[in-house]
């Protein structure tokens, strides 16, 4: 009942107010989405509860509508993406998590859609990074004080653990440590999702900090805790994304100087970084060094994992049908590898389909110049470099800020603001 309650006053709030608010409700809301879910489920069902975002983005596409629109090219590359998607959903014979995977792709088009149409003025866009830069700062805060204070508490509160068949406490995926050490997952409520959504707002943050957008101050000092946040969570995958997309950004400023100033001024901080660690916690920096040289075991047989479930990809190179990657009964999936899970769930022809569409989007980005046109470009280019080895880039919540940050940045009065700074 008290989620039936949310949802008819979210509906009500999404229906009468403007785009820029709905938008910033989602921000709020979205990170701490499997926590709030939770917590409905304590109050009494949360069956109903994950179409919270799907009332945001509808309302956002309906307003989006409303705004008159010149039709792009890459707009009948999407279409038929999503024609091929329908008939892929309609003609192979559905897996129980079909619909939730077509619901994925759904809910990011739209989203693109939605964030590249609509019209924001200059006040609104602040409203949104200020509102953004808050909800940083909350995640980063809260995510600390629970893992020092709270961490087998929000465990517990979360389901986080099982009782083996010893009778003893276990965690219901192995991904919540790193060699015998807690990873840091805070609201959000897992360390692999923590860690790539921090490795984004990292970088949006970076971008608004060297284009002089916020406050210098405010916004430094929220880049040293998500910095923390980030290493704190051990995500490799979130840790590449920013190291590639800051190598790719400065590679892209046209200036060899400045890529070897970068590479020098990256081995210098990791090196500070990892004395520091050492100094402070040995044990730490015994993680960071054996997920750096490939010897933690997840990391040492992720290559071999790629490499084994590429060789069944070919088997069925025509795909299997959506949904079809998950393991029943877990909830996990058959491989660390979102472009290859992508090819067998939709086949090598719906993938490349796939890549063809980030490459036009890509294009279209490469035009302009400006520092948040270079990150976001960047950024494109290392999501799908890090895809090849990370089953978290096309999953919540990493997918929706990806595709959302690039309707945003491609959207003309977001682009008018940042050419008259």
């Amino acid at each position: 009942m008290y989620t039936l309650y949310f949802l008819i006053i979210y509906f009500i709030f999404c229906w009468r107010t403007r785009a820029y608010l709905v938008l910033s409700s989602l921000f709020i809301l979205f990170p701490i989405h499997i926590t709030l879910k939770h917590c409905f489920a304590i109050l009494g069902g949360d069956v109903y509860f994950p179409f919270w975002y799907d009332i945001a983005i509808f309302f956002l596409l309906q307003k989006a509508f409303r705004v008159k629109m010149q039709v792009s090219y890459y707009w009948i590359v999407f279409l038929f993406f999503i024609l091929y998607l329908f008939a892929f959903y309609f003609l192979l014979p559905n897996d129980k998590d079909a619909i939730s995977t077509l619901r994925i792709y759904l809910h990011c088009f739209c989203l693109f859609f939605s964030l590249s149409t609509l019209k924001f003025t200059s006040l609104q866009i602040k409203k949104l990074f200020i509102v953004q830069l808050w909800v940083i700062y909350i995640l980063c805060i809260t995510g600390i004080v629970i893992y020092f204070f709270f961490q087998s508490d929000w465990h517990l509160f979360l389901n986080h653990y099982i009782i083996d068949k010893n009778g003893a406490l276990s965690y219901v995926t192995p991904s919540f440590t790193i060699m015998g050490i807690e990873r840091m997952n805070g609201l959000i409520g897992a360390p692999n999702q923590f860690g790539v959504y921090m490795a984004y707002v990292w970088l949006w943050i970076y971008s608004a900090c060297i284009s002089k957008s916020i406050n210098k101050f405010s916004s430094w000092l929220c880049l040293v805790l998500i910095s923390g946040c980030l290493f704190m969570s051990f995500s490799r995958a979130g840790w590449a994304l920013v190291i590639i997309t800051l190598f790719l950004f400065n590679f892209y400023k046209g200036k060899a100087v400045v890529v070897i100033k970068f590479m020098f001024a990256m081995l210098f901080a990791l090196v500070l970084i990892m004395a520091i660690v050492f100094i402070l916690e040995p044990m730490f920096f015994d993680i960071v060094v054996a997920s750096l040289t490939g010897e933690e075991s997840s990391a040492s047989t992720r290559g071999d994992m790629v490499h084994d479930f590429y060789l069944q990809l070919l088997s069925t190179p025509w795909g299997n049908g959506l949904g079809t990657g998950t393991i029943d009964g877990d909830g996990g999936n058959i491989a660390e590898s979102s472009i290859l899970l992508q090819a067998y769930e939709i086949g090598i022809q719906g993938c490349a389909f796939y890549l063809f569409l980030w490459f036009v989007l890509l294009k279209k980005m490469r035009q302009y110049k400006t520092e948040i046109y270079l990150i976001m470009s960047s950024l494109m280019i290392a999501t799908l470099m890090v895809s090849v080895v990370s089953v978290n880039i096309f999953q919540y919540p990493y997918v929706y800020y990806i595709w959302g940050g690039m309707g945003f940045v491609l959207n003309k009065s977001v682009k008018s603001v940042y050419e008259n700074r």
